[in-house]
């Protein structure tokens, strides 16, 4: 039992005594106070451009907003524009189909008038002829 205390009791003293040997969660580095100043002002540079990217960044967004809704806007106007050019060819349409009727019906009675002129000129002639005689 007593050689186990002093086993124990020896192990723990030379654990003490081992020199460090890098057994270190961080390595430590040395650096002169010029070096931490230029450090400083990379990070500080560094701080700046990124919040210039993100002051970029947020106007990008806001744009990128608006035109989203400009782009839904021109879209439900384009939509209305198709309704009605759809609307006025169909409009279109039937007004062409009632000229066309209505040419139709203009041509028959120009048809017919012509046919009673002609038979009112044979009549004149015939009646002039018999007149005559």
């Amino acid at each position: 039992m007593k050689l186990k205390k002093v086993f124990y009791i020896s192990v723990l003293l030379l654990c003490f005594l081992v020199p460090d040997t890098g057994l270190a969660a961080e390595p430590t580095y040395q650096m002169t106070e010029a070096e931490l100043m230029q450090l400083e002002d990379i990070f500080s540079k560094l701080r700046e451009k990124q919040t210039a990217q993100q002051v970029l960044l947020n106007q990008q967004e806001e744009q990128l907003m608006e035109l989203n809704t400009q782009l839904e806007i021109s879209q439900k106007e384009i939509e209305t524009s198709k309704q009605s050019t759809e609307a006025l060819q169909t409009s279109l349409q039937k007004a062409n189909k009632s000229l066309q009727a209505s040419a139709e019906k203009e041509k028959k009675e120009h048809d017919l008038l012509e046919r009673q002129r002609d038979m009112w000129a044979t009549a004149f002639v015939l009646v002039a002829i018999w007149a005559l005689r």
